[in-house]
């Protein structure tokens, strides 16, 4: 299980590098993914703790 934590942070870290040539559309598909890692990041620290 920490492991998992520690990849999608990882990904997620990946995500915010700010490089200023990505294109508008690959931005948005970066903050749709972003969304879903931090939720299932969400959903796996509420599982834990339940």
């Amino acid at each position: 299980m920490g492991d998992l934590l520690d990849f999608l942070g990882y990904v997620i870290s990946g995500f915010f590098d700010g490089a200023p040539a990505k294109s508008r559309w690959l931005r948005c598909v970066e903050r749709a993914l972003a969304a879903i890692a931090m939720a299932l990041v969400a959903l796996v620290i509420y599982r834990m703790c339940k």
